[in-house]
């Protein structure tokens, strides 16, 4: 698992996180959980959530972000 630490402007959600890295795979082919839980794309991130990113099908590697403001 990768880890990366991303710094994010106050009121991002999870999908401004997908463009800020770069991922472009449908959003139907990701899990997506922050702090452990599944979460939408809508979902506004906080200082120090942990965000999950992981292929939907199985073999994948997850990645584990923590956000700062």
């Amino acid at each position: 698992m990768r880890r990366l630490e991303v710094n994010l402007p106050d009121g991002s959600r999870l999908d401004d996180l997908l463009r800020t890295l770069g991922i472009t795979m449908p959003l139907d082919a990701l899990l997506l959980a922050v702090n452990g839980r599944v979460a939408e794309v809508e979902q506004v991130l906080k200082a120090g959530d942990q965000v999950n990113i992981m292929p939907a099908i199985s073999g994948g590697e997850a990645i584990r972000i923590l956000t700062r403001q």
